[in-house]
């Protein structure tokens, strides 16, 4: 079995960081689905909210007061909120912020066991519990902070992280590919990822949107090309329909696509 991955759609970085720490995941927003993206700069980081087609900007603000240093983005499907892993000054805390209000609303403090090497810079959400992950470790958590453990993975350099439909996904910069484990942190496999060597900087699964009602191609947000979800995607997707956005650094592209199987 090889897995492989077919881009359906690709946008500019909204706007260009210092590219220490990249943030992408999908939430939903007043009922609209959008793809949410932070690139660290050396002032308050701004949150630009997407279209799926990553064609169209609804909104930009600033990171909440006291949180210059994301690193990461877990939409929590249930709580509708994002949560964020941090880099230096809160490098032992997770915070959560309202889309919709932009205000902070949680603060996690994992400083008494947090075993992160040396940032959390990839975290992920179900909604019933989380991982964070840097250099070779992920760690998994309840949504109160609990850890219920951790896993080593020798050689990968995890740059991002993301909850997913048959389990969770790694982000590993240095081998340029996703990493697909399933509930308990077994890996079922790898796809080498989209975009320039090196850049691989965020990973988000879209479980916010049923795909099975989406067409290969996200049609623009301006309705030019409304495109027909009745038609078989191809080559055919593995398991079943989904989506998958990355972020490279490099080329300072947002590519999404989904996974298929040879």
């Amino acid at each position: 079995m090889a897995l492989h991955f077919e881009v359906t759609n690709t946008g500019p970085f909204p706007y260009l960081g210092n590219d220490n720490a990249v943030a992408l995941t999908v939430a939903l927003v007043s009922g609209d689905p959008m793809v949410l993206y932070l690139n660290q700069t050396s002032y308050e980081d701004p949150i630009t909210y997407l279209s799926l087609a990553l064609d169209h900007t609804y909104k930009e603000h600033d990171s909440p007061a006291g949180w210059e240093v994301i690193s990461g983005f877990a939409y929590d499907p249930i709580r509708r909120i994002v949560g964020c892993s941090n880099m230096t000054s809160n490098m032992h805390q997770v915070m959560a912020f309202d889309p919709i209000t932009e205000q902070a609303v949680a603060d996690l403090d994992l400083t008494i066991d947090d075993d992160i090497p040396p940032y959390a810079e990839g975290i992920g959400t179900n909604g019933l519990f989380f991982i964070r992950g840097g250099g070779s470790r992920v760690e998994l958590r309840t949504m109160t902070g609990v850890k219920l453990g951790q896993k080593d993975y020798p050689g990968r350099n995890i740059s991002g992280a993301s909850a997913a439909g048959i389990g969770w996904l790694l982000a590993d910069k240095s081998a340029d590919e996703i990493v697909i484990l399933d509930p308990f942190g077994n890996e079922r496999g790898t796809v080498p990822a989209p975009g320039a060597p090196g850049g691989l900087d965020a990973v988000a699964f879209d479980y916010v949107v049923n795909h099975e009602y989406m067409p290969q191609v996200i049609p623009p947000s301006d309705g030019s090309a409304p495109g027909d979800a009745s038609i078989p995607w191809n080559p055919a997707p593995w398991i079943q329909r989904h989506r998958i956005y990355v972020a490279n650094s490099v080329d300072h592209t947002i590519y999404a696509g989904y996974i298929y199987e040879t």
